[in-house]
């Protein structure tokens, strides 16, 4: 399939080294570095970085947890959620949905 010229095959990100390259993971991280340090983002920011908030935002949004899991390749549930820091704040949702 294709979508105005572009194939599915096409890489998001290219390298300016060629057509149909892709951008290095070293590229990839300072172009990720600048950008987060040109929006005031003080925390050590990676490319795992964008795969642990892809997952969380999943989670939050109501996603299969199977699912999510099965993406991220881990062996079962319990990773996933430590992985995501999602444990501790299912248990401040729930507090703060009781109203007590």
């Amino acid at each position: 399939g294709s979508l105005d010229g572009y194939s599915f095959d096409d890489y998001l990100f290219q390298s300016r080294e060629g057509a149909q390259k892709p951008l290095s993971r070293q590229q990839s991280l300072n172009i990720l570095k600048s950008a987060a340090k040109a929006v005031g983002i003080k925390d050590n920011v990676g490319t795992h970085s964008l795969r642990k908030t892809w997952g969380y935002h999943a989670w939050k949004k109501g996603f299969s947890p199977a699912i999510i899991m099965e993406t991220l390749n881990h062996s079962n549930l319990t990773v996933t959620k430590r992985y995501l820091g999602i444990q501790q704040d299912d248990i401040n949702d729930l507090y703060g949905s009781l109203n007590l």
